[in-house]
């Protein structure tokens, strides 16, 4: 970014952190595509880690959410995509991923879920969750969230390690083990991945096409071009339990729209 973007930049955060929320929210309204949001922990215990989100800000985010966008599982708004309709929606449409496979995801993020009717997506890394730690789910645990109606599995590779300094055989045991591991353990074969640490190359993300459907990253591509294996998503901050600064961190976000 330039030093006169820089400077644009700044003045437009200054502008819209003096917007009430109710205009934060007609700003957002005007939007059309897709807003995907990945979340981490939901753990009151976690506060040194930066994407770390408060249960009581994850509730009061949907509450808002849930005023300016349809919230839709994942798979519905890849198929939106894909089929280029996203556009034609009459409201935006926002998804909610979860990475990682926190223990809270299922113990706090499912009950808010189950009050607000939104459905999510877990993108789940096998050895965080064969490790059984306290931080993270069991199988058992993971088992029981797949089941749930409001839930979705995607795969996350199996060491949640960055891929791209990884050889080409080497990133596709990762794409391939994971999915097999969680095709075993729910009886359903995982049709989404999402990028380890949101790193992702060309190379990465051309195997990444010939083992799933689609993928997401984070809010970057490899590429300028729309890609349903690289759609792009913002992750709330520990700074975003506020709703003000989680609004304006929106407006900001990536929306897909299929086109660029």
């Amino acid at each position: 970014m330039g030093i006169v973007n820089k400077i644009k930049h700044k003045a437009r955060q200054k502008w819209l952190a003096r917007q009430s929320l109710e205009r934060l929210q007609e700003i957002l309204s005007q939007r059309r595509g897709v807003l995907s949001l990945c979340y981490h922990a939901l753990s009151p215990e976690l506060n040194g880690y930066d994407y770390r989100t408060q249960p009581a800000a994850f509730d009061t985010h949907l509450a808002f959410l849930k005023e300016v966008f349809d919230l839709v599982p994942a798979s519905a708004a890849v198929s939106a995509l894909r089929d280029g309709t996203i556009t034609q929606k009459n409201r935006p449409v926002a998804v909610l991923c979860f990475d990682d496979g926190y223990r809270d995801n299922l113990t706090k993020a499912t009950g808010i879920l189950e009050k607000h009717d939104v459905p999510a997506i877990l993108f789940a890394a096998r050895d965080l969750i064969k490790k059984n730690t306290r931080t993270h789910m069991s199988e058992d645990e993971l088992k029981i969230l797949a089941a749930h109606p409001l839930w979705e599995l995607g795969a996350h590779a199996v060491t949640h390690n960055v891929l791209t300094g990884y050889l080409a055989d080497d990133q596709l045991q990762e794409l391939t083990e994971c999915r097999d591991w969680l095709s075993d353990l729910t009886g359903k074969t995982p049709k989404g991945f999402a990028y380890p640490q949101g790193q992702l190359n060309e190379g990465l993300v051309a195997l990444v096409r010939d083992v799933y459907e689609h993928a997401f990253a984070t809010d970057n591509r490899a590429s300028r071009k729309f890609d349903i294996h690289q759609i792009r998503r913002h992750c709330p901050t520990s700074a975003e339990d506020d709703i003000k600064t989680f609004a304006c961190a929106l407006i900001e976000a990536p929306f897909e729209n299929g086109l660029v």
